[in-house]
Order: structure tokens, then C-alpha cells, then sequence
């Protein structure tokens, strides 16, 4: 990094911080489903219903993913401006 006097320390950390958050919606996105999935499964086990009950967790999961990505754009857009 040069010391360049337009280059404030404030704005990089910023920018490598919003890049961080966008960079984790992929991850979001693709964990979500798999832990409500296996969640399901296994309190489905419990009452001996473990594919139904996993279904639904995949359902629920992937609904909080999305959730939780349409929670971070926001965010991300309000630092933006």
C-alpha cells in the first residue's frame, strides 16, 4: 500500500470490510439449507419422521438464508451511500 495523501486508512478498512460481508452471502447461501436439512433430519429422528421433518428444515433453512442475504444487501447498500 503507498502513502499516497488521497488514500485514507478509514476507506480502505471500509471497503475490505463490505467486500468481507458480500463475500460471505455464497457461503450464507449455501450453509443455511445443509443446517436446517441435518437439523431436520435429526430432530425428525427423534420422533421417527426424519426425511419429512428434513425436508422442512431444508424449506426453513433455505427461507433464513435468503433472509439473512437480503439482510446483509441491505446493509451493505446503506454503507454505500
Amino acid at each position: 500500500m503507498r502513502n499516497d495523501p488521497g488514500n485514507s486508512r478509514p476507506e480502505y478498512t471500509r471497503q475490505l470490510r463490505l467486500a468481507g460481508v458480500a463475500l460471505a452471502i455464497p457461503t450464507i447461501l449455501a450453509v443455511s439449507p445443509l443446517v436446517g436439512f441435518y437439523l431436520g433430519r435429526w430432530i425428525g429422528g427423534l420422533f421417527d419422521k426424519p426425511q419429512a421433518v428434513g425436508i422442512v428444515g431444508l424449506v426453513l433453512g433455505f427461507a433464513a438464508g435468503v433472509r439473512e442475504t437480503i439482510r446483509l444487501i441491505r446493509r451493505i447498500q446503506s454503507e454505500l451511500k
